[in-house]
């Protein structure tokens, strides 16, 4: 049986920002049970929390080898989002949609296939998490993007105009409408205007595409 006492003094100094001291229980504890799920799963999701990366990977790794769930199998594709093998991140990510979902992994798995130019399976995951969450912007983006990449622009922009009149607050929809004027059209005084308004919202990538359209326009 795991010690809870020990567990939740653990889960406070992590709490407290002393990881080294909650590290020396959680190996403790482990000691004890070294084939525990929980045990391997709860110090898995501690050293993604501190951002060890390589070790959360280790520990969820055994744990999802006793037991798959959601929770694990998706903090392990996370981990190896964050250490940028994104194959192996697309692969765990996809099989934890089995298991249930959340926009979270959606997103991560839709960016790992970026990462790796599986743009079609992008597509077709971001119509699944569109259909599933039409409301959240990160969802149409995606779309976007993928319907970018995969050359059906004039969808792309379609969805992307249709969007920013109810989200017209969202910096990435500005950002690919911008970048959408200056492919379809090499309109640089528009997609210049986007790229600002996108700017504006936070997306600081703006400043290169904002230089880059001044510059197609001569405005040195």
């Amino acid at each position: 049986m795991i010690d809870i006492e020990i567990l939740n003094k653990a889960i406070a100094l992590t709490q407290n920002g002393y990881v080294r001291e909650a590290e020396a229980l959680y190996l403790k504890l482990l000691e004890d049970e070294p084939e525990n799920y929980l045990l391997l799963s709860t110090l898995g999701l501690f050293y993604v929390n501190v951002r060890d990366f390589e070790k959360a990977s280790e520990y969820l790794k055994k744990a999802c080898e006793i037991k798959e769930t959601l929770g694990t199998v998706s903090a392990l594709g996370f981990a190896e989002f964050e250490k940028r093998e994104f194959e192996n991140s697309a692969e765990i990510l996809e099989k934890a949609l089995t298991l249930g979902e959340n926009p979270d992994i959606y997103n991560k798995l839709i960016l790992s296939l970026f990462q790796i130019k599986s743009y079609k399976k992008a597509v077709e995951y971001s119509v699944k998490m569109y259909e599933k969450y039409p409301d959240n912007t990160d969802a149409i983006s995606h779309m976007v993007k993928a319907l970018t990449q995969s050359g059906k622009l004039m969808e792309a922009e379609k969805l992307c105009v249709g969007y920013l009149r109810e989200h017209s607050d969202s910096a990435s929809l500005w950002f690919h409408l911008g970048y959408l004027k200056e492919l379809m059209y090499s309109d640089d005084k528009q997609a210049c205007e986007c790229y600002k308004q996108a700017l504006e919202l936070g997306n600081n990538e703006a400043y290169y595409n904002i230089a880059g359209s001044y510059q197609k326009q001569g405005n040195f």
